[in-house]
């Protein structure tokens, strides 16, 4: 028996003990770690499909005017001032 009234094999188990408790420890850090960085990585990748849909709203949007544009250009004003009086 120690001076601190546990033998050499209740010591050692104690030791053990906190060694499996810091090991368990680090591991649950290392695991909420992940978690929070999957969490980001699963924010980002919302994020990015939200951007990518503007995006493509955007980019539709766009090609939609260029094209009432060039169809606008393509269309013979003089054309366009004979069918008024149809139009009245």
């Amino acid at each position: 028996m120690s001076s601190t009234g546990f033998t050499a094999q209740q010591q050692q188990q104690q030791q053990n003990l906190k060694q499996e408790l810091q090991n368990e420890l680090t591991a649950a850090s290392q695991n909420m770690h992940n978690f929070y960085n999957s969490k980001s990585l699963l924010n980002l990748v919302e994020y990015l499909k939200h951007a990518l849909l503007r995006f493509e709203f955007e980019l539709t949007s766009s090609n939609l005017l260029l094209n009432g544009i060039k169809l606008f250009q393509s269309v013979n004003t003089l054309e366009v001032v004979k069918a008024l009086p149809i139009l009245k």
